[in-house]
């Protein structure tokens, strides 16, 4: 089911049509009503045309009976303010990224993808992929406090896995 906010739950109104509701709201139920249908207009070499007849021919939004103040607010408060989902790598990938990164340069993404380790034939692309999401974990953090200190062991961490 849908997730709805408490704030537009409270203001809406039943009994009438979606569309209705979002004019309610202060909300666009066609975009391309709202914005007019000009609005896309390119020009031949790929820049958008500026043209202010475009602009003046564009409809102008009809004055209704608006509810959006407080409604409009909260809602980009909450866009404002919403939360970032963490970035989730596996623990093989983890050790994965770990191993290619001792034993290859961190650029050398190609000889990553023909190491006999890359059991799932990953493309030298994927692993930069991969890598570069790893080093968003907080797993890349522990991995570079633990190579200062001196207690990372890449063979023993794989000789681990393997038994």
């Amino acid at each position: 089911m849908f997730h709805i906010s408490p704030v537009i739950n409270s203001a809406w109104k039943y009994g009438l049509s979606v569309k209705s509701n979002f004019n309610r709201l202060g909300l666009a139920y066609d975009a391309n009503e709202a914005l007019g249908n000009n609005c896309d207009q390119v020009l031949t070499n790929g820049e958008y045309d500026n043209n202010d007849a475009v602009t003046k021919n564009m409809p102008r939004q009809k004055k209704t009976n608006v509810v959006k103040g407080e409604i409009i607010r909260f809602l980009e408060e909450l866009a404002k303010h919403k939360k970032q989902k963490p970035v989730f790598v596996s623990g093989d990938d983890q050790l994965f990224c770990i191993y290619n990164l001792e034993m290859y340069p961190e650029d050398d993404f190609e000889s990553m993808s023909r190491d006999p380790k890359n059991v799932y034939q990953l493309t030298s692309k994927q692993i930069e992929r991969l890598i570069n999401k790893f080093k968003q974990t907080t797993g890349f953090q522990k991995y570079l406090k633990d190579k200062q200190s001196g207690e990372l062991a890449i063979d023993e961490l794989f000789n681990e896995e393997l038994m």
